[in-house]
């Protein structure tokens, strides 16, 4: 199937997908951030099935990040903020994640998780050089335009690790699947409003 934020653009480019804070995005702004931050991330070579663990608080980079990882079908490592850098770099070598994206606000703990097998980029957003990519180690982007894939229900989407209170924390993997019909659960029984 298309994956869903494309289908809802091209339904209702107009209409406001997400109020975060005081900002206002459409779904057409938000769409040509996120094929934006495609081309960056298929520059720093992220592939299909990769693990991308993303460090940031709730906000519209993190946004925009679950968007554009999920066109790439890419798998989303969710790092708890809370964590110290010992139990973040626990959580990326187990599920061999090679990937790292921090915002401004992160970077400090998300250095810390540089390894020689890992690379480590800050996702930060200045007036000059929207949705830039700053790797801690220098490297040269290339714009090119995203590849549009396709989303299989049964693809991995992300891991998600268990708050482990009854032990060492599990990675639990949740499908596109999960995501899909547990979605259309919440609009059975809560049903949706236009607005």
């Amino acid at each position: 199937m298309q994956d869903w934020f494309s289908a809802r653009v091209n339904t209702t480019p107009q209409k406001i997908a997400i109020r975060i804070g005081g900002e206002s995005v459409s779904y057409a702004v938000l769409e040509d951030r996120i094929a934006h931050l495609c081309s960056l991330l298929l520059t720093m070579g992220v592939q299909p099935r990769q693990v991308v663990a993303v460090l940031a608080y709730n906000d519209m980079v993190y946004i925009e990040l679950i968007f554009a990882l999920m066109r790439l079908n890419a798998i989303l490592l969710p790092l708890n903020t809370r964590l110290t850098p010992n139990e973040l770099q626990w959580q990326l070598d187990l599920t061999n994640c090679t990937l790292v994206i921090c915002t401004e606000a992160t970077a400090a703990t998300a250095q810390h998780l540089v390894t020689p097998q890992r690379q480590v980029y800050i996702h930060a957003y200045t007036s000059l050089y929207p949705n830039l990519l700053l790797m801690f180690s220098v490297k040269t982007l290339d714009f090119s335009p995203p590849r549009i894939g396709q989303i299989s229900l049964n693809d991995a989407a992300v891991i998600m690790f268990t708050s482990g209170t009854t032990g060492k924390p599990k990675g639990a993997t949740l499908t596109f699947g999960n995501f899909f019909y547990s979605a259309l659960a919440s609009a059975y029984h809560l049903g949706m409003q236009p607005d």
